[in-house]
């Protein structure tokens, strides 16, 4: 199985320093722990309780396992104290949805087969740990001495005993030929990380062929992979012909999916070209081919358009278009076409008018001032400083509703008007006392004050 791997390149190991990559590792090892202790609450019915209780050995074997190159990850990165957070990967959940094995719910039990081709999707998974570790060992340098060799090794161990696990639950022909439909399967998930005709890892990096080209070394120095690189932000542009605000906001919304990773090793910096034109379109694409940048564009100009998904695809800068696929469903749907016209205007109609009366009235009236005037408000916030009322006080005032707010200070009885102002339209806002204590305390950092002020 391990011969017939499509090899990583060195290239999959650039832009990412020792701990970085460590920490990688760690937060793998975290999540496949947690789904191995998971799986064993999920065993099929009729699966045979001796064949059931040499799985169950083997996934505690492997949980005991992890819990040792957890703790070794730890004292590499010198954070033995610190909480990590267990971070899926792509790897492992699309070979689980090609081999139709994806992890049930909780309340679901796998079937027989499906645990088997689960299973093997996770030896596979091992070889494929031990392949990479043995390309950091040579290219990362060891964060202590023989770390990756040991962690390679430890791959190995675990790809074994799990497979000698299987071949005594499941029959040796049953588990050979599923192992050999996974390697297929994992080869071309592995295709589409790494560009093959190319030897480029997805999302950019060098463009080398052969592990031991030599120019590996410079171009790993010129280009980044596609993983979380501590300390670091990917940059990610946003094009639009117009003020770009709708395509950011998506953006944005999309990242928060991604928030496991931004909240230990991992930012994203967005660079918004805005009332961007056609002339614009190949700088834009050089720039994001010298930043190795992800382009995500809102062009509705079918001239500005098509030239920069030209260009992009020219200077193999990976790109996102996320206008043009719903257009062009909505022309359908509507029997007409658009108008391909950027910057379309905000009509100041009565509905308009009314968002920035609430706006403004919300601006006016918030942290408690002028109580007098509450009883206009269509409903009150209270809550604790730094609870989160003045941004959702705008939030609601920007769908039409006029907001008033109050902070609950210690000590400082509230005005009467909060009293009299209708109870079924006052909303409290509650917070957990030390998030509250760290969103103050780097308020007071920002004020250039104590955190303890």
């Amino acid at each position: 199985l391990k011969l017939e791997m499509q090899a990583t390149p060195f290239s999959w190991a650039t832009g990412n320093d020792c701990l970085a990559q460590v920490q990688r590792h760690l937060q793998t090892l975290l999540w496949i722990t947690q789904t191995y202790r998971q799986i064993q609450k999920q065993f099929p019915s009729n699966l045979d309780e001796v064949d059931a209780e040499k799985i169950r050995n083997v996934l505690n074997w492997l949980v005991n396992q992890c819990k040792v190159s957890i703790q070794e990850a730890r004292v590499a990165l010198g954070r033995t104290a610190e909480d990590f957070i267990a971070t899926p990967k792509y790897y492992y959940s699309e070979l689980r949805l090609r081999r139709k094995c994806l992890h049930p719910a909780q309340d679901q039990a796998f079937e027989k087969e499906e645990l088997l081709r689960f299973l093997c999707t996770e030896v596979l998974a091992f070889l494929r740990m031990e392949e990479r570790l043995h390309v950091l060992a040579q290219t990362a340098g060891d964060p202590v001495p023989g770390y990756w060799q040991k962690c390679c090794e430890w791959a190995h161990k675990n790809a074994v005993e799990l497979t000698a696990a299987l071949i005594g639950a499941y029959a040796l022909p049953q588990v050979m030929g599923e192992l050999q439909e996974c390697s297929k399967e994992e080869t071309q998930v592995w295709h589409d990380m790494i560009d093959g005709s190319k030897g480029r890892v997805r999302f950019g990096s060098s463009s080398s062929v052969s592990r031991t080209d030599e120019t590996e070394v410079k171009a790993r120095e010129e280009r980044h992979d596609g993983c979380c690189k501590a300390g670091a932000a990917k940059p990610v542009f946003v094009v639009s012909d117009c003020t770009g605000e709708s395509a950011e906001r998506t953006v944005r919304s999309a990242l928060g999916q991604f928030g496991h990773c931004f909240e230990r090793s991992c930012q994203a910096d967005l660079t918004t070209f805005r009332f961007a034109t056609s002339s614009m379109m190949e700088d834009i694409a050089r720039q994001a081919r010298e930043r190795n940048a992800f382009v995500v564009y809102t062009l509705v100009d079918p001239v500005a358009n098509s030239l920069l998904a030209k260009y992009c695809e020219e200077l193999e800068v990976e790109s996102h278009d996320l206008w043009s696929p719903l257009l062009e469903k909505m022309e359908g749907y509507f029997d007409t076409s658009r108008l391909g016209v950027p910057g379309r205007r905000q009509y100041a109609d009565e509905s308009y008018m009314s968002m920035i009366d609430c706006i403004e009235y919300s601006r006016l009236f918030d942290d408690g001032v002028h109580p007098q005037r509450w009883a206009e408000a269509d409903f009150m916030i209270v809550g604790p400083s730094r609870s989160g009322k003045t941004p959702l006080s705008f939030f609601m005032a920007q769908r039409g509703y006029k907001v008033a707010n109050y902070p609950l200070v210690q000590d400082e009885l509230p005005p009467d008007e909060l009293w009299t102002f209708p109870q079924d339209r006052v909303f409290a806002l509650t917070i957990e006392p030390k998030k509250l204590a760290g969103i103050r305390s780097i308020r007071m950092k920002s004020l250039k004050m104590s955190p303890k002020s």
